[in-house]
């Protein structure tokens, strides 16, 4: 479907010019390779690029499986019919909430060397992955921009579970996806290239994606 995350991004903003150049507006990426696909769309619509770090809480005996996801404050979305059907029990839900609020907080301390969130009280922020499958990461950033009380929320991907993509339209107040499918696998299937995203790239495309001489409203 696309041979990278940076062709996702361009595609995607074809579909977004409405958005080009407009004040107040920043794209969030969600870390990691949701930042990768968010430094093309900002490129493309000459607007600034910042990032978020939403951190996935995985079932017992299965960390690939999501049961819910949280933001570097501990706050999140879960999913509790999962929670109950598993037995997950408060103790190891405790527990990994702490285990990956402090992972969240170390990629933090990198990126935001590079590039200071500003106060997003009124702004439109656009929150861009490279896919949803669960959609948990992507409602507990939405969840974390409801509380930054930010005046619209827009949610970009080039690809997602149908399901999971009728979660997040209930809570977004725009939604762009490319591609939508019921019978979803894994984003993965979706890329030619779908390789890892390293911190160091992370910090790079954060850097590159600073206005330079107009801020659009984010300096």
């Amino acid at each position: 479907m696309f041979t990278d995350r940076h062709e996702a991004g361009r595609v995607l903003a074809q579909r977004m010019n409405a958005y080009k150049g407009k004040d107040k507006t920043i794209i969030l990426g969600l870390a990691r390779g949701g930042v990768v696909v968010a430094s093309d769309l900002a490129k493309e619509l000459h607007l600034p690029l910042n990032v978020v770090v939403p951190r996935k809480i995985g079932a017992p005996g299965n960390p690939e499986f999501a049961i819910g996801a949280i933001l570097e404050n501990g706050e999140g979305v879960f999913s509790q019919a999962v929670i109950k059907m598993l037995g997950v029990s408060p103790d190891y839900l405790a527990k990994e909430i702490e285990k990956e609020k402090a992972r969240a907080h170390q990629r933090l301390a990198l990126y935001r060397q590079a590039t200071p969130l500003p106060d997003m009280k009124g702004y439109t922020v656009i929150l861009v992955d490279d896919g949803i499958a669960t959609g948990s990461t992507m409602l507990a950033a939405i969840k974390a921009m409801r509380k930054e009380q930010v005046a619209h929320v827009v949610v970009a991907v080039p690809v997602a579970a149908t399901d999971s993509l009728r979660l997040v339209e209930d809570v977004a107040d725009e939604v762009f996806c490319l591609h939508d499918n019921e019978h979803f696998m894994s984003v993965s299937l979706y890329y030619d290239n779908f390789g890892q995203t390293e911190d160091a790239e992370v910090i790079q495309l954060l850097k590159e994606g600073q206005p330079k001489e107009t801020s659009h409203g984010a300096s």
